[in-house]
């Protein structure tokens, strides 16, 4: 998962991981930190963060943070780079440099972050296979401005939802299920993706 289990405040924490625990899962079920994960206890990040992700453990879902894990497909080595990068906390180049290394020999690299803003692209383009990536909402409201809906996540990054192609590298941001702030999306329907991959 790409994080934002939860919006803001603690009362939806064990709920979120509940439902979390849900998800079937044959290798673990993972998941990056999303910035909401950082306000269920106002300014308290570490609290807030700890408090999810001690739920999360309970429900049997990891919670993984800029690590690099490993998982084995038809006799492939998959390398799967858990990058936590949002707002309350960005990741660095030297945090990326590292991952990178680490999954050196791999058959096949994923990079899982929360937030696949303008400073992360370019640190991974080119340097692993496929890029999965959240936190847009797809726009979550998106104006009509002439006669299209215009994602207002595009503010952001040009990755607002859906499949892209940036050089060898493929990238897939889902506009997840749920909100920001405001309790409601316009224009921006809800998306879970499943993702075959054939190596």
């Amino acid at each position: 998962s790409g994080g934002d289990w939860i919006n803001m405040g603690p009362d939806h924490i064990e709920s979120a991981a509940a439902t979390a625990a849900q998800l079937e899962s044959r290798l673990g079920t993972f998941s990056v930190r999303g910035d909401h994960e950082h306000f269920a206890h106002g300014l308290d990040r570490e609290r807030s963060v700890a408090d999810v992700e001690r739920a999360m453990k309970r429900h049997g879902v990891v919670m993984v943070n800029d690590e690099v894990r490993w998982f084995e497909h038809d006799g492939k080595r998959i390398a799967v780079l858990f990058i936590n990068h949002n707002y309350p906390a960005p990741t660095t180049k030297a945090t990326v440099d590292r991952l990178i290394g680490e999954a050196h020999g791999a058959d096949y690299t994923i990079a899982i972050t929360h937030q696949l803003d303008s400073k992360l692209t370019p640190l991974l383009v080119d340097r692993v296979d496929l890029i999965l990536g959240a936190h847009t909402h797809g726009g979550q409201l998106n104006p009509v401005v002439g006669v299209v809906h215009v994602p207002l996540a595009r503010l952001e990054t040009p990755y607002t939802d859906g499949r892209y192609q940036s050089g060898k590298t493929t990238i897939i941001v889902t506009a997840g299920v749920g909100y920001s702030m405001v309790p409601f999306r316009y224009a921006s329907p809800g998306s879970i993706e499943i993702i075959d991959l054939v190596l």
